[in-house]
């Protein structure tokens, strides 16, 4: 499994806060910042654990489970944070187009094992 954690940058923000927040979102991800974005890649599914943390004590795994199926193509899928909040270290999903960007986590691979790594089924 392939894991793309994105997000755009633009001139007016400040990069070292929202690395700051992304690293207390993913602390196992290895980010790389370049002039307009900042990203990671992992193949370990751990990278998303507070996420997945997140979900079981909102008790949202049914949302999680239809944000990775409303955007599944062939072996492919993708939710999204709200930039704002996650440049706060807080999680927040979104479906909305925002006007600095998302948080984008793309996925390659068996979608099915992550569905059920980030909301088991009960």
């Amino acid at each position: 499994m392939k894991i793309i954690i994105s997000t755009p940058l633009f001139p007016t923000e400040d990069s070292a806060k929202i690395l700051n927040g992304m690293r207390q979102i993913f602390p196992a991800a290895k980010f790389k910042t370049t002039k307009n974005r900042i990203s990671a890649q992992s193949s370990d599914l751990t990278v998303l654990q507070k996420i997945k943390s997140s979900v079981g004590k909102k008790r949202i795994g049914n949302t999680m489970r239809y944000l990775i199926a409303k955007n599944i193509k062939e072996d492919q899928a993708y939710f999204e944070l709200n930039k704002q909040t996650a440049v706060i270290g807080k999680i927040h999903f979104t479906e909305e187009e925002q006007i600095l960007g998302t948080v984008k986590i793309e996925f390659n691979g068996d979608i099915e094992r992550l569905s059920e790594y980030l909301a088991p089924s009960t």
